[in-house]
């Protein structure tokens, strides 16, 4: 579980920061663009998301979650694609094959995004996102 890549916005601040290290010889990339809003003319205010604690800021919705210890997939279902986007906030894990992967991705029936991680070998992945509300009022 030495490979990661981790994304984490400051709370009161546009700067997004990266974390990436590998104890392999073969290369992991990461990469991070700050999401930030404000239409009104006031001063800047926080980014509402929609997370597994509810709706809010991003300490209280919380990250999404989705961990595999063996070979196989796990899943998990996040917020509608109609009210929010979802992007990845963090991933480590034993990355040896192609087969090995994490994907965020929409259900064809519920609309909802899918936080999903595929483990090959058995040496466990795992993975984190947010969902930021398209309505930030």
């Amino acid at each position: 579980m030495a490979d990661r890549v981790w994304v984490w916005q400051e709370a009161y601040n546009v700067q997004n920061w990266v974390d990436i290290a590998s104890n392999h010889t073969s290369y992991l990339t990461g990469y991070s663009t700050a999401f930030w809003f404000n239409e009104s003319s006031g001063p800047q205010k926080g980014i509402k998301f929609i997370g597994p604690g509810g709706t809010g800021s991003a300490a209280l919705a919380g990250e999404y979650f989705v961990g595999q210890g063996g070979v196989g997939s796990q899943s998990v279902s996040m917020a509608h694609s109609g009210e929010s986007f979802c992007y990845l906030t963090g991933i480590n894990g034993d990355f040896s094959t192609y087969a090995d992967r994490v994907e965020i991705k929409i259900h064809p029936t519920t609309k909802r995004y899918v936080l999903e991680v595929s483990d090959s070998n058995g040496g466990g992945l795992h993975a984190y996102a947010r969902c930021m509300a398209f309505d930030q009022r």
